[in-house]
């Protein structure tokens, strides 16, 4: 396990990743500003990366090291780790910002997964290093999943990040197109999407009073938006999105305890603010 380890840094990162990220949560340590919130997506893109990282309990985590930690450590031995972290950065990009074009809050690896195993599966159809590495049998499970897994959205069983698991497999089967320009297109329109969305679709919730609060957490006027966000949230209590960024302003001042019960608030109104996946 060791040797596998130092021969996939990349894999190694992203499995360890996951797991300290789980280890701080669960010992109370605020992960917030990893967290991916797309009403602050403008002033901090780099969350598209570090959202990864967090999960929604040990059953997410464990599901998604099962498949990146083998999978992984299998297309980064045939890469090489610069191509391969390429790779990973791009499915994460482009699985993570389609959750921030359709306004949602998204975390975990699985979209990096769906990338990875159809990444696989298609450049197998073309390069003989790949070639067996996922058999149609997995590709159809992860089909089913996918399909499960909007089932279990509808029936309000469970929120899951379906745009990332679904776009994910999409950029796998880029990277693993025969033809090259297939897959930075797709880099391409994705980020261009994510750099347009405030023109077409203002993450505002429809109140000024939320989209001034974004502004003013993107300019990190943490006390101010803190005032407002508490108003805010006193003549709009249902909206778990107002609470969620309530206790993003009150981390950022330290104010742990009370930022903790404005977290857990938004998640019992839609706990989907945080544990999209």
């Amino acid at each position: 396990m060791i040797d596998q380890a130092q021969r996939n840094p990349v894999t190694t990162i992203l499995a360890v990743g996951a797991i300290a990220a789980f280890a701080a949560d669960v010992t109370g340590r605020s992960i917030t500003h990893l967290v991916l919130n797309p009403a602050l997506f403008a002033s901090q893109p780099w969350a598209l990366l570090t959202t990864i990282f967090p999960h929604g309990g040990p059953l997410h985590l464990l599901f998604n090291l099962y498949w990146i930690w083998p999978f992984g450590c299998a297309i980064e031995s045939r890469l090489g780790s610069a191509r391969y972290a390429v790779l990973a950065t791009a499915c994460a990009v482009v699985s993570m910002g389609s959750e921030v074009l359709v306004g949602n809050t998204a975390i975990g690896l699985s979209g990096v997964v769906y990338g990875l195993v159809f990444f696989a599966y298609y450049r197998g159809k073309h390069d003989p290093h790949f070639r067996g590495l996922v058999p149609d049998q997995l590709r159809n499970f992860f089909i089913a999943w996918f399909f499960i897994c909007i089932a279990l959205t509808l029936m309000n069983v469970m929120r899951i990040g379906n745009f990332a698991h679904g776009m994910g497999a999409v950029a796998g089967w880029a990277f693993g197109h025969r033809k090259r320009w297939v897959a930075p297109a797709l880099v391409a329109a994705l980020v261009g999407g994510l750099f347009a969305r405030p023109l077409y679709a203002p993450y505002d919730r429809g109140n000024a009073a939320f989209q001034e609060g974004v502004r003013l957490l993107q300019d990190n006027r943490d006390l101010e938006a803190a005032e407002l966000y508490q108003r805010f949230v006193v003549d709009h209590p249902s909206v778990a999105e107002g609470w969620w960024n309530l206790s993003v302003a009150r981390d950022r001042l330290g104010d742990r305890e009370r930022a903790r019960e404005a977290r857990q608030r938004a998640i019992e109104l839609d706990p989907g603010v945080a544990t999209n996946r």
